[in-house]
């Protein structure tokens, strides 16, 4: 199973990780699962991999699911990555595909960007019959919630004319960078 939850560096970025790494080593372990699936440092691996190094740092994170392992992937790029918007909007959009059942803000403080985004792109999603709406969610505490229902989030968007709905997209998406 390959984490990589982002497209390949640009070939300068590449070649930088690869010049620096050659220099100092690597300084960011590598994160693995008990399986040996690179969870975190695909890039960093393939680079240790052409310049012949064997012993490099690494962590290997056991007991997580399959949805906590592409949420962690995807937590660690929002962070440390540069990424343009739609890469930050796709990676939203996939960790609500993966984990309806999560709040938003659970979902927000995850990924680190605000509840209004996250509430917004499902509401997208939903729109576009890519995620199903649900009338609960679940909580940072385990508990089920009543949700807001989405479709009063979809007709608040919609009372708005496009010019003004891409006003607001665009306003949530500069605070978040998305």
């Amino acid at each position: 199973m390959n984490y990589q939850v982002m497209p390949d560096m640009a070939q300068e970025e590449y070649d930088a990780l690869k010049e620096d790494i050659a220099e100092r080593g690597v300084m960011v372990p590598i994160e693995f699962d008990e399986q040996g699936n690179v969870l975190d440092g695909h890039h960093r691996l393939k680079i240790c991999v052409e310049l012949g190094i064997e012993d490099y740092p690494k962590i290997i994170r056991t007991g997580m699911s399959e949805p906590e392992k592409w949420t962690h992937a995807r937590k660690l790029n929002m962070a440390r990555r540069h990424l343009t918007r739609e890469q930050r909007r796709e990676l939203v959009q996939a960790q609500i595909k993966d984990t309806p059942e999560l709040s938003d803000r659970q979902i927000a403080k995850m990924l680190g960007v605000s509840n209004s985004t996250v509430s917004l792109m499902r509401a997208e999603l939903i729109g576009n019959g890519q995620v199903c709406e649900s009338h609960t969610s679940i909580g940072a505490d385990g508990k089920e919630y009543r949700r807001r229902d989405e479709i009063e989030t979809l007709d608040k968007y919609a009372l708005f004319t496009d010019d003004k709905y891409n006003a607001v997209r665009k306003h949530i998406s500069s605070v978040n960078n998305i």
